[in-house]
């Protein structure tokens, strides 16, 4: 056990019966002669084989403990470079997102925005078909041009007032017959007339 690094030592020295009994049957003993042994000779068996720098097929070596902590602390910059690469690619990702919810934004107010214009000009264009409809009924509803528009019908139907005073009967029948079928209000009558 004296050719043997302090890690080795303590290793050795550590290790189970068990644990040293499996070792000892991997380097090849028989299992039967392995149970026999006591603890002493099961270490000191061992022992000779580590010094001799013989190891057996997943053996596990003795940990240096410098190195051990070169190794973690480089294990610690790698983990501390990922978590920053990924805190970046997060921030990035919700950067993104952020831009895409802007956007959103913008076009929903453009639609509003949109939809507010059409809202506006369908407005004015019922406000400018409502006024143009009550400026034909004005027109058409106007005294004077519904007189003459009468006055015209009845001038293509009725024929000149006769000079014999027998014929104005009929004539004044047809007169009125004529009224009812062109449908004018009485209130012209006497003015059409």
């Amino acid at each position: 056990m004296d050719a043997l690094t302090t890690a080795q030592k303590t290793a050795v020295t550590k290790s189970s019966m068990d644990r040293l009994r499996l070792l000892l049957m991997r380097y090849g003993y028989a299992e039967e002669a392995v149970l026999t042994w006591s603890r002493e000779e099961l270490m000191n068996k061992y022992a000779e084989l580590l010094a001799q720098g013989i190891e057996p097929p997943g053996a596990v070596r003795a940990v240096d403990p410098e190195a051990e902590k070169q190794r973690m602390a480089h294990e610690m910059e790698m983990k501390q470079m990922e978590m920053q690469l990924e805190k970046q690619r997060l921030d990035q990702e919700q950067q993104r997102l952020e831009q895409e919810e802007q956007k959103l934004r913008l076009q929903e107010q453009l639609e509003m925005e949109k939809l507010a214009f059409e809202k506006e000009k369908f407005t004015q264009e019922a406000r400018l078909k409502a006024a143009e409809l009550e400026d034909k009924q004005t027109v058409e509803f106007d005294e004077a041009k519904l007189l003459k528009r009468y006055g015209d019908a009845l001038a293509q139907v009725i024929s000149s007032q006769p000079e014999e005073t027998t014929d104005l009967p009929a004539y004044f029948r047809g007169v009125e017959a004529q009224f009812e079928n062109l449908r004018i209000p009485a209130m012209y009558h006497a003015r059409l007339m």
